[in-house]
């Protein structure tokens, strides 16, 4: 299965709902609601459940300001 049928799956699955996740690149498809940080120096998102887990994903400056981007405006 590859990054386009999983996407579409999200959709089918979680119709309304799917609107949390944004696919950021070619490897990557991430529900929002998790996204701790930006860091576009460090080319790295940060991905946490605001009590323990954090995981960092490496993400190219590119897709890391298209998120940042798409962050700031759902936040508004």
């Amino acid at each position: 299965m590859n990054l386009s049928h999983t996407e579409e799956a999200i959709a089918t699955q979680l119709g309304k709902a799917a609107n949390h996740f944004i696919r950021i690149g070619k490897r990557f498809v991430v529900n929002m609601n998790y996204i701790f940080q930006v860091d576009i120096q460090k080319q790295v998102l940060l991905l946490s459940d605001w009590e323990q887990f954090v995981f960092q994903l490496p993400i190219s400056k590119d897709a890391l300001k298209k998120v940042k981007d798409i962050v700031i405006k759902i936040k508004i």
